[in-house]
Order: C-alpha cells, then structure tokens, then sequence
C-alpha cells in the first residue's frame, strides 16, 4: 500500500534536510505557518515525475492558481526561480556531467531523495538564466494580380529571457554489480510566446501516478472536468455519486458537457434543480467532489492534498474522510495531505480507527532554514488526541 517508504528534502525552497521517515499510506501533515508542509507535497510530486517539462511548470504555479492578480505579475520564470535555493551555494560538481552548459555563477542545487518502490533514488537540479534573440513572425497579405491574397509576412527580432533548468535523476539497482544509473535531461523556459526547446535522447523513467489539489483545485472548472474523465474511465462514477449524495441527497447524476463551442464543464442532474452547472453549487460540495475525482487518476500512486479540511463542515469531516480513506485503500494510494484543523486531526483518526490501514502524522517547524521534523504513529497520534487531549499541530 506504500509507494515512498522515506522521503528526504536536502534543498527545496527555503527548506533543508527535513526528513519523513517510516512514511505510511495516510500521512497527515501539520505545524504552524510558513513551516513547510506546502513545500513538502511540492516536493514530492516534482520528486515522481522529474523529468517531465510539464510537471516543473505546474509544480512552480500551484501557488498562484486562483489569484488572477498573481498570475499576470509574477512570471514563470520567477515562480520556477523559487523552487531553488537562494543562498549562493553551489551544486557539486560530480553530480552535474555538463558542467559546461552552467557557469559557477548564479546557479543553485535542489535536491531530492526517497526510498521505496520508485525506481528514482534522487533527483537533483539546478538552473541558469539565458537570453537569446529570437525571430517573430509578422503576418501580412498583399493583393495579387489574379485579385489573390498573397503572404506578405516579415519578421522581426526580439530578445527574451528565460530559465535553462537541468534535472538528474540517479536510478537505484539491487543488484549490487550494476552500476548506478544516471539520467539528464535539460529544460528551457523562455518568456511567455516562446516555443519551448528541451534535450533530447534521454530515456524516460516510469513516472509514479500522482494527483495534487490544492486549496483552489475546486473552484477551478477545467480541473474538474479533467479529474471526472479518470473518474469515468475508471468506473467509479457511482461511488462517487453516493458521496456527493451525502451533502445533498437530491443528486442523481453527474456528466460533462460541452455546449456549441464553449469548453467542457461539469453538469449535475438535480432533483429539484434538474439540470445545473457545478458551479452553482456550495463550495463544501465542489471541493469534495475535486478530492473524489482525484483518486481514480492516482490509482497505484500518490494524492496529495493541500489543506484537507477546506470547505468541508466540521460535521461533514468523519463522513468524507471514511470515504476518502476507504478510496484510497480500494485503489492502492497513498496520501499526503497538510491540516490547520484539529477536528480534521480527530476524523482522520477516527475514520482509520477500525482499519487495517497505516496513519502517520508528521509535525513540522521551522527553526530558520532548517525544518524538524517530529513522527507520530498511530498509535502514539490516538493517545495524544483522545486520552490527553493534547494539541498536535
């Protein structure tokens, strides 16, 4: 049930060597603000798919999902910037084999490390700023004499910047004979209306299923209609009604739908409503639906959830959290997710009470830029909260 048996952060962000060990298949993460536990669930889903272009993008931007104000003021280029150390210590050498592309200047080590049933050991990067002069196509027509349009365009130059990011991944062997392999692969991320270029002939790694909500994912309707496509292709439509039907009972059924040209959305047949837009419902039932639809896509792998209690009514929590935890087992995911509340401690609790399942908790805090990390079990997690009383985060 387990797919990361230990996962180690050595330079991610503002943080250094903060380690969970003896991780379980429910990892409950808590502690103050600014203590880390973003950056963890960051961190492991850049950790499960390093060498995908696409999936540095997205881990950069999860933050500014929801702020429009956000996303027009701070670029890609920065938001990849701040997943990397900032105190001016460089990478070692051995781990970098084309050292030339990177000079000693302005450039900094991020580095990952887990162990479990991932084929990836580590996986460590490190970036360099670049400009070039590209050219850009300007599109014109002129008339013919045979009365045609003809192409007229010219092209002009104009210089960008962007960010060159090269990611290694060091592949673990039980044979103790094969020599540990090493995978490169080098991104670029030009400024916005720039085709991206990448390294080419590198051999991909098998990627472990990963899901990330956060604290937006629910307010977000291209995101739930992607999430109820693994919903529908897995079967678990049903299943997932029925959750639903316990924060409104009139719910009968669920589809996408695209009218005339407009982009899919999320439809729900209401008994009283007939017809309506996800949209139009409450936020509490929005967010459980994103977590229900996330489990089909993270099918033998990791769900990583920001902010588990959010939206969610206290009174609400036991029941989500037993359908969540009994999905997760039934499609063999392990998860992470990140609280603020103590009654969403207590139902994660006592919603594995009576289950053969593996909870573990995780206090985080922040000491400057190093993170300790304290482990409760089970066992130890139940008698802080039920016979002490005791507050966790």
């Amino acid at each position: 049930m387990k797919h990361i048996d230990e996962f180690t952060i050595h330079r991610f962000r503002g943080m250094r060597e903060a380690k969970l060990e003896a991780l379980g298949q429910i990892n409950l993460l808590v502690g103050g603000n600014n203590s880390g536990k973003t950056s963890v669930l960051e961190a492991i889903s850049l950790f499960c798919d390093p060498l995908n272009r696409r999936n540095w993008s997205n881990v950069a931007s999860a933050r500014e999902t929801g702020s429009l104000r956000s996303n027009l003021s701070i670029s890609l280029n920065d938001r990849l910037l701040w997943l990397f150390p900032h105190d001016g210590l460089y990478p070692r050498e051995d781990l970098f084999p084309h050292d030339k592309l990177f000079p000693q200047e302005d450039r900094a080590e991020l580095s990952l490390s887990a162990s479990g049933s991932f084929p990836a050991k580590n996986v460590m990067a490190r970036h360099e700023k670049f400009s070039e002069v590209i050219k850009e196509r300007i599109p014109g027509y002129v008339v013919g004499e045979d009365m045609g349009l003809r192409d007229d365009s010219s092209y002009v130059e104009r210089e960008v910047e962007g960010i060159r990011i090269e990611a290694n991944v060091s592949l673990r062997n039980d044979a103790n004979a094969v020599p540990e392999e090493l995978l490169t692969k080098t991104f670029k991320f030009p400024d916005y209306g720039v085709l991206p270029r990448e390294s080419e002939g590198t051999r991909e790694i098998r990627s472990l299923p990963v899901r990330s909500i956060n604290g937006c994912s629910h307010r977000s309707s291209g995101v739930s209609s992607a999430l109820w496509t693994d919903v529908i292709y897995d079967d678990a439509k049903l299943q997932t009604i029925k959750l639903l039907q316990l924060f409104d009972p009139d719910i009968q059924d669920v589809d996408i739908v695209a009218p005339g040209e407009l982009a899919p959305s999320i439809s729900v047949k209401h008994k009283k409503l007939g017809r309506a837009p996800l949209s139009a419902f409450g936020d509490g039932l929005r967010r459980v639906f994103t977590l229900a639809s996330a489990i089909p896509g993270a099918k033998d792998g990791l769900l990583l959830i920001d902010e588990l209690e959010i939206a969610v009514h206290t009174r609400m929590l036991e029941k989500t959290f037993n359908w969540l935890v009994e999905f997760c087992c039934q499609y063999n995911v392990q998860l992470f997710a990140t609280t603020h509340s103590l009654e969403a401690v207590d139902a994660i609790i006592d919603a594995c009470k009576d289950k053969e399942i593996d909870l573990v908790g995780y206090h985080l805090q922040r000491r400057d830029e190093q993170v300790d990390v304290k482990r409760f079990d089970r066992g130890l997690m139940t008698r802080l909260r039920e016979d002490l009383g005791l507050d966790i985060r």
